[in-house]
């Protein structure tokens, strides 16, 4: 999605919740990203994230986001 949208998928003012959503369902996701270097942390909470969704609605994230037809 990152690839597609040539930024992030997520905005800027929902990476905190989904920060907290991942931390509080998959902390361990948290501890590795916390071991990244700080320039990917965001898009790999991002990706993260994105993996513990339906996929009909990351289709759909990705359908509004994209600038590829």
């Amino acid at each position: 999605m990152q690839a597609c949208t040539g930024a992030y998928g997520l905005n800027d003012s929902f990476i905190n919740r989904a920060y907290r959503e991942l931390k509080a369902m998959h902390g361990s996701s948290i501890e590795e990203i916390n071991g990244y270097g700080s320039w990917n942390k965001r898009q790999e909470v991002e990706a993260r994230w994105m993996e513990m969704q339906l996929p009909e609605d990351v289709i759909t994230m990705l359908a509004a986001n994209c600038r590829e037809p």
